[in-house]
């Protein structure tokens, strides 16, 4: 995890960064237990491997594979 800053006056930034924020507590922490910022970067890498190769439900595409395209733009 790291911190990002948002430009003044960029709310759009700021609900990307809420909207990831409120994923990662309703899917990643929930009944996880961490015995240091390690182990919990290593939980979260291991489970955001996994997460990104999901479907997406609404989309209907895979995370990780649409992130490329949307850096083409």
């Amino acid at each position: 995890m790291g911190a990002r800053l948002c430009k003044p006056n960029d709310p759009e930034a700021k609900g990307m960064n809420e909207r990831a924020n409120g994923y990662y507590e309703t899917s990643f922490l929930p009944g996880r237990r961490f015995s240091d910022v390690e182990d919990f970067n290593a939980q979260l890498h291991t489970w955001l491997k996994r997460a990104n190769r999901r479907v997406h439900a609404t989309t209907r595409m895979v995370p990780a594979e649409q992130i490329y395209e949307d850096g083409a733009r």
